[in-house]
């Protein structure tokens, strides 16, 4: 029986310490996604993406305007063109992570703060939807609803 418990005690931990790494290579692919979004950085950008003929991007805006990006227009030539003139948010912070991870898909959704210097200018729910492509998250879809508290 002590055999037994040990044993079981040894594989949760094991698979708690899975779901924390994947927690954690997920969270940095999604913060160096947004960093370089941010930064102008497409290419970057969406070296992070998997665009394949379900991917979506969808962000609602608190005007009531929805940007609704297809898989045809998540590339870097699309982006470069209609958002290169926009000023993004410096940085971002990010709060009350939900994670449901299988072994090569992932559905995440969180709070984001996005700042300019240390003032928040802006507030968003967001969700994305990713999938293990050769031993690295990639974003397949994404919304983002920003909201006013």
């Amino acid at each position: 029986m002590k055999t037994i418990s040990i044993v079981l005690f040894a594989m949760f931990s094991s698979i708690g310490a899975f779901a924390q790494a994947e927690e954690q290579a997920i969270k940095k692919v999604l913060a160096e996604e947004t960093t370089s979004f941010f930064k102008h950085d497409f290419k970057t950008s969406y070296s992070k993406w998997h665009v394949v003929p379900q991917s979506v991007g969808i962000v609602s805006h608190l005007n009531g305007e929805t940007l609704y990006l297809t898989d045809k227009e998540l590339d870097v030539a699309y982006t470069t063109k209609e958002l290169s003139k926009t000023v993004f948010p410096d940085t971002f912070d990010r709060s009350r992570w939900k994670f449901r991870i299988n072994a090569t898909s992932a559905y995440v959704t969180f709070d984001q703060n996005s700042l300019k210097g240390k003032k928040i200018i802006g507030q968003t729910h967001e969700s994305r939807y990713m999938e293990k492509i050769s031993g690295e998250w990639k974003i397949v879809s994404m919304n983002v609803v920003n909201y006013k508290k």
